[in-house]
Protein backbone atom coordinates (compact mmCIF):
# COMPACT_ATOMS: atom_id res chain seq x y z
CA UNK A 1 0.00 0.00 0.00
CA UNK A 2 1.59 3.29 -1.06
CA UNK A 3 0.86 6.61 1.36
CA UNK A 4 1.79 9.71 0.84
CA UNK A 5 3.26 11.38 3.88
CA UNK A 6 2.95 15.11 2.97
CA UNK A 7 0.30 16.99 5.12
CA UNK A 8 -1.83 19.21 2.83
CA UNK A 9 -4.62 21.34 3.67
CA UNK A 10 -7.35 23.03 1.81
CA UNK A 11 -6.81 27.26 1.93
CA UNK A 12 -11.15 27.75 1.35
CA UNK A 13 -11.65 25.50 4.16
CA UNK A 14 -12.73 27.70 6.68
CA UNK A 15 -12.12 24.64 9.79
CA UNK A 16 -8.46 24.95 8.50
CA UNK A 17 -7.27 28.15 7.58
CA UNK A 18 -7.57 31.75 9.07
CA UNK A 19 -10.68 32.68 7.03
CA UNK A 20 -14.01 33.36 8.90
CA UNK A 21 -17.13 32.77 6.92
CA UNK A 22 -19.63 35.48 7.27
CA UNK A 23 -22.74 35.45 9.44
CA UNK A 24 -25.98 35.50 8.68
CA UNK A 25 -27.61 38.67 7.31
CA UNK A 26 -30.32 39.56 9.88
CA UNK A 27 -32.81 42.40 10.36
CA UNK A 28 -33.83 42.43 6.83
CA UNK A 29 -36.67 44.82 6.64
CA UNK A 30 -38.40 45.58 3.22
CA UNK A 31 -40.56 48.31 1.98
CA UNK A 32 -42.12 49.21 -1.43
CA UNK A 33 -43.36 52.12 -3.58
CA UNK A 34 -46.70 53.41 -2.48
CA UNK A 35 -49.90 53.24 -4.29
CA UNK A 36 -50.16 54.72 -7.50
CA UNK A 37 -46.63 55.75 -7.35
CA UNK A 38 -44.94 56.62 -11.04
CA UNK A 39 -41.59 54.72 -10.35
CA UNK A 40 -41.78 51.39 -8.58
CA UNK A 41 -39.43 50.43 -5.79
CA UNK A 42 -38.84 48.36 -3.06
CA UNK A 43 -36.37 49.49 -0.04
CA UNK A 44 -34.19 46.53 1.60
CA UNK A 45 -32.49 47.28 4.72
CA UNK A 46 -30.83 45.34 7.17
CA UNK A 47 -28.32 45.38 10.21
CA UNK A 48 -24.48 45.46 9.17
CA UNK A 49 -22.08 42.75 9.92
CA UNK A 50 -19.51 43.82 12.67
CA UNK A 51 -16.21 44.95 11.20
CA UNK A 52 -13.95 42.13 10.06
CA UNK A 53 -17.25 39.68 10.16
CA UNK A 54 -18.22 40.92 6.22
CA UNK A 55 -16.77 42.64 3.20
CA UNK A 56 -20.20 43.16 1.67
CA UNK A 57 -23.32 41.87 0.62
CA UNK A 58 -25.13 39.48 -1.96
CA UNK A 59 -28.67 40.44 -2.70
CA UNK A 60 -30.83 37.70 -4.59
CA UNK A 61 -34.39 38.45 -5.79
CA UNK A 62 -37.53 36.22 -7.63
CA UNK A 63 -40.66 36.95 -8.29
CA UNK A 64 -41.96 33.58 -6.39
CA UNK A 65 -41.52 32.12 -3.14
CA UNK A 66 -40.12 29.18 -4.11
CA UNK A 67 -38.95 30.10 -7.67
CA UNK A 68 -35.61 31.16 -9.11
CA UNK A 69 -33.34 33.36 -7.19
CA UNK A 70 -31.03 35.94 -9.48
CA UNK A 71 -28.49 37.83 -8.22
CA UNK A 72 -29.71 41.39 -8.05
CA UNK A 73 -26.32 43.32 -6.64
CA UNK A 74 -22.95 43.07 -4.73
CA UNK A 75 -22.69 45.74 -1.96
CA UNK A 76 -18.81 45.80 -1.52
CA UNK A 77 -19.69 48.04 1.70
CA UNK A 78 -19.71 46.02 5.00
CA UNK A 79 -21.29 49.29 6.80
CA UNK A 80 -23.97 50.09 4.28
CA UNK A 81 -27.33 48.73 5.22
CA UNK A 82 -29.65 50.14 2.84
CA UNK A 83 -30.60 49.51 -1.30
CA UNK A 84 -33.31 50.13 -2.83
CA UNK A 85 -34.17 47.97 -5.87
CA UNK A 86 -35.28 49.70 -9.01
CA UNK A 87 -34.39 46.83 -11.49
CA UNK A 88 -37.46 46.75 -13.66
CA UNK A 89 -39.99 46.89 -10.76
CA UNK A 90 -43.91 46.34 -11.27
CA UNK A 91 -46.57 45.98 -9.17
CA UNK A 92 -46.61 42.60 -7.96
CA UNK A 93 -45.02 40.16 -5.40
CA UNK A 94 -40.59 40.18 -5.00
CA UNK A 95 -38.74 37.84 -2.57
CA UNK A 96 -35.26 38.69 -1.02
CA UNK A 97 -32.52 36.39 -0.13
CA UNK A 98 -29.15 37.98 1.19
CA UNK A 99 -25.28 37.04 2.30
CA UNK A 100 -22.72 38.53 3.25
CA UNK A 101 -19.35 38.24 1.61
CA UNK A 102 -15.63 38.21 2.44
CA UNK A 103 -12.72 38.11 -0.13
CA UNK A 104 -9.91 35.52 0.59
CA UNK A 105 -7.54 38.09 0.12
CA UNK A 106 -8.95 41.60 1.82
CA UNK A 107 -5.52 43.80 0.44
CA UNK A 108 -6.85 42.74 -3.01
CA UNK A 109 -10.36 42.29 -3.35
CA UNK A 110 -11.04 39.93 -6.22
CA UNK A 111 -15.04 39.09 -6.81
CA UNK A 112 -13.45 35.67 -7.98
CA UNK A 113 -11.70 35.07 -5.08
CA UNK A 114 -14.65 36.03 -2.27
CA UNK A 115 -16.37 33.41 0.34
CA UNK A 116 -20.26 34.26 0.79
CA UNK A 117 -21.88 33.10 3.92
CA UNK A 118 -24.79 31.82 4.14
CA UNK A 119 -28.40 32.85 2.66
CA UNK A 120 -31.35 34.30 4.85
CA UNK A 121 -34.18 31.49 4.54
CA UNK A 122 -35.55 30.85 1.59
CA UNK A 123 -38.27 33.29 0.48
CA UNK A 124 -38.12 35.42 2.99
CA UNK A 125 -38.58 38.02 3.85
CA UNK A 126 -41.63 39.14 0.74
CA UNK A 127 -43.31 42.16 -0.06
CA UNK A 128 -46.25 43.24 -2.64
CA UNK A 129 -45.55 46.36 -4.57
CA UNK A 130 -48.84 47.82 -5.27
CA UNK A 131 -50.05 49.10 -8.45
Amino acid sequence: MLSCGLERSNPLDPAGSNINTPDLVTGINLGSSGQGAIEKYVTISWTPLQENKADGYLIYRSSSFDGSFDLLTVIRNREQSLYTDTYKIVPGPYFYKMSAFVYLNPQSPNDNQRLEGPLNRPGEPGIMVPQ
